[in-house]
């Protein structure tokens, strides 16, 4: 039931949640026991499975041909280029790379 909780929070508070011990801390209990559970649960740990959601919206939102790449980058990134460069080690391509594969897929 925690576990549900956590995931259900976190998809509902995706764009505004900066750590893994800010949903712990929303359903009262400790961030290890949180964490523990989480990763016996889910098979990855809370900050990774959060990272991950939010590297998805970033993809997204790339979609987006009226955004630039940095109009792209959701508020949760304070930092431009730590969020690129988080894009390029999850995905394998920049967000440029990504956004030119997107439309050129639909040419």
């Amino acid at each position: 039931m925690l576990i549900e909780k956590a995931v259900n929070y976190i998809h509902e508070n995706l764009n505004n949640i900066r750590s893994p011990q800010e949903v712990a801390r929303e359903l009262n209990v400790s961030y290890e026991s949180f964490r523990k559970k989480f990763k016996q649960k889910m098979k990855i740990s809370p900050g990774k499975y959060i990272e991950i959601l939010q590297l998805i919206e970033f993809a997204k939102s790339l979609n987006d041909i009226n955004l630039t790449i940095k109009q792209a980058v959701p508020a949760y990134y304070r930092d431009t280029d730590y969020a690129i460069k988080r894009f390029k080690k999850y995905f394998g391509i920049t967000p440029t790379e990504y956004r030119k594969s997107y439309l050129d897929s639909y040419k």
